[in-house]
C-alpha cells in the first residue's frame, strides 16, 4: 500500500487508525521482535505471548504514537519493558511461592523434633527425588553440578579445578537445571530444587 514502505507513513496511518497499517507492521517486525525477546526470556512460547502484546498495546495506543521516533527503537523500548515486566513477575511468584514452601521445609531443617510426620516425609521424598535426578545426570555434568551447589565453589574455581573455560562450567549449570527442571513435574518439588539449589 503506498506510503506502507516508509516508517514515517505507517506511523502516521497507524495513529490515525488505519488496520491496514497495523497488518502491514505485525507482520514486518513481529518475527524480529519475538526473536529479540525469545533470546532474552529462552523461552518461545514466553516470547510468543510478549510479542504479540505489544503489538496488542501498539494498536490500543496509537493515538499517543509520536510520529518523529523512530518506529524500531519505539518497539526496542516496549519490548525491553515487556521483559522485564515478565522477570518482575515472576520473581514476585516465587517470592510468594517460595516462602510458603520454605516456611515448611525450614521447619524441617531447622528444629526436626517439631515438624510433622507428613513433612518430615515431604521432606524426605523430595531429597531423594532431587538426589536421584542428579545421579542420573552426565559424569561431568553431575561433578560439576554438585561442586557448584553443595560445595559452593564459584564458577571461576570450578573452571580452574576441572581445566575448562567458566562459560562452559555456566552451560553444565544450566544443563543441569534444565534437566531437573524438564525431570520434575511436582510444582512443590520444582520450587525446592530452585529453593535450596
Amino acid at each position: 500500500m503506498r506510503g506502507f514502505d516508509d516508517d514515517r507513513y505507517l506511523m502516521r496511518f497507524l495513529k490515525e487508525g488505519d488496520y491496514a497499517a497495523f497488518e502491514t507492521l505485525f507482520t514486518r517486525y513481529r518475527e524480529k521482535y519475538r526473536q529479540f525477546i525469545s533470546a532474552m526470556v529462552k523461552d518461545n512460547d514466553v516470547a510468543d505471548d510478549i510479542a504479540q502484546n505489544i503489538f496488542m498495546k501498539l494498536w490500543i495506543n496509537r493515538e499517543k504514537l509520536d510520529e518523529n521516533l523512530s518506529l524500531t527503537a519505539y518497539l526496542y523500548v516496549m519490548s525491553k519493558y515487556e521483559i522485564f515486566n515478565h522477570f518482575r513477575m515472576l520473581r514476585n511468584r516465587r517470592t510468594s511461592a517460595m516462602s510458603e514452601l520454605g516456611a515448611g521445609i525450614s521447619k524441617v531443617i531447622e528444629n526436626p523434633a517439631a515438624s510433622t510426620p507428613f513433612e518430615e516425609l515431604t521432606f524426605s521424598e523430595l531429597s531423594n527425588k532431587v538426589a536421584n535426578l542428579i545421579e542420573q545426570m552426565p559424569p561431568k555434568r553431575r561433578e560439576i553440578f554438585r561442586m557448584s551447589r553443595f560445595e559452593q565453589l564459584s564458577t571461576k574455581d570450578i573452571a580452574s579445578k576441572m581445566g575448562i573455560s567458566p562459560r562452559t562450567v555456566e552451560e553444565h549449570i544450566h544443563l543441569a537445571l534444565k534437566d531437573l527442571k524438564k525431570n520434575v513435574n511436582n510444582p512443590v518439588l520444582l520450587l525446592f530444587v530452585f529453593l535450596y539449589l
